[in-house]
């Protein structure tokens, strides 16, 4: 059996452990499937408060946002991202409903994950501060939480903006190389600035927020 496991880091008493496994015998048509539990570190319980587990569509990464009081995820199968509302997961140990509510395409999560797709292979997300970056090859998409006006309900949604295109590397030689995005490997986040190192290339790259944009530093 193949694991993949991250510990988060605790909010409100609560620390989760989130696992992706793919059972070594069976076909590789049954795809991964994945396990999310959330623990209350106060308690002497042996149970999770509240555990989940999926088949469809399991997380290529996942992260967790105290600000925003959700977790994060993107789906292996579609690279969609999908949003799980902590303050309305159920209390109590056992087996939970599905949380998942994807604030992306949701018509193309549904086609992906039904045909088997591995769109999100590969793909990285992380909460900071009041963001939720993805990054899918060599592009990096943020989301935020914006107020809708009053006259449209006065509810508060996710948004997602693009934080610009990213450099690109020659693939091939002569006169039929085609240039190809650098694909993002790694990245930190640290004061107001997010920090991406690319493949094939020796030099980091350094994004500095504002207000009202995101803008590379030379």
């Amino acid at each position: 059996m193949s694991r993949r496991r991250y510990q988060q880091p605790s909010w409100g008493g609560l620390v989760s452990t989130i696992s992706c496994s793919l059972p070594a015998h069976t076909p590789a048509r049954a795809g991964w499937w994945g396990t999310y539990a959330l623990w209350d570190i106060r308690a002497s319980a042996t149970v999770p408060v509240w555990e989940v587990r999926e088949k469809e569509d399991c997380f290529a990464d996942v992260a967790a946002s105290d600000t925003l009081s959700a977790l994060f995820k993107v789906g292996a199968a579609s690279g969609e991202v999908f949003m799980a509302d902590l303050r309305m997961l159920g209390n109590g140990g056992g087996i939970g409903l599905e949380p998942w509510v994807c604030i992306g395409d949701g018509q193309r999560a549904a086609a992906a994950a039904s045909s088997r797709r591995k769109y999100g292979n590969g793909c990285m997300i992380e909460c900071y501060c009041n963001w939720v970056f993805v990054a899918c090859g060599a592009d990096v998409e943020v989301w935020s939480q914006v107020e809708l006006a009053p006259e449209a309900g006065g509810k508060k949604v996710m948004k997602r903006n693009w934080v610009g295109s990213g450099p690109y590397m020659d693939a091939g030689a002569g006169e039929e190389a085609v240039k190809e995005k650098a694909k993002i490997v790694s990245w930190a986040f640290g004061g107001s600035r997010m920090a991406l190192a690319r493949a094939d290339k020796r030099s980091v790259e350094v994004w500095d927020s504002a207000l009202a944009k995101i803008c590379a530093n030379p």
